[in-house]
């Protein structure tokens, strides 16, 4: 299951990519910088482990699992509100290229890490 996943995430990895690049390449509002990377960084790590982390468990579906969904979910939320106030805190001139590139992260790879766990537990009994 594992090797299915990361052959999932590998491709939309590429694609995002791709993706960054034509909107920094093509949206002045949004050019592409070291930003831009960390928070690319940021979201690979955290989706990766949020992944293994839900999937660990031998049992496919459970109550555990929608609590183990739930902690997760909300600690990355405040790991990335906190980055997100840190950021504006020490670098207020480039608030806005930063949140905007962090939304648009933040909303292709939740779409992402979404449907690969509904994929896996939808096939679940």
């Amino acid at each position: 299951m594992l090797k299915r996943y990361l052959l999932w995430f590998v491709l939309f990895n590429l694609f995002f990519v791709a993706i960054l690049y034509l909107t920094g390449t093509y949206i002045a509002a949004l050019p592409l910088s070291k930003i831009t990377w960390f928070i690319y960084v940021v979201f690979v790590f955290s989706t990766l482990l949020m992944h293994l982390f839900l999937t660990s468990d031998k049992e496919e579906y459970s109550q555990a699992f929608i609590r183990k969904f739930m902690l997760a979910t909300s600690l990355k939320l405040f790991l990335y509100l906190g980055i997100i106030v840190l950021f504006f805190l020490l670098y207020k001139s480039k608030a806005k290229e930063f949140i905007l590139w962090f939304l648009m992260h933040y909303v292709c790879f939740t779409a992402f890490e979404t449907l690969m766990l509904y994929s896996r537990n939808r096939k679940q009994p």
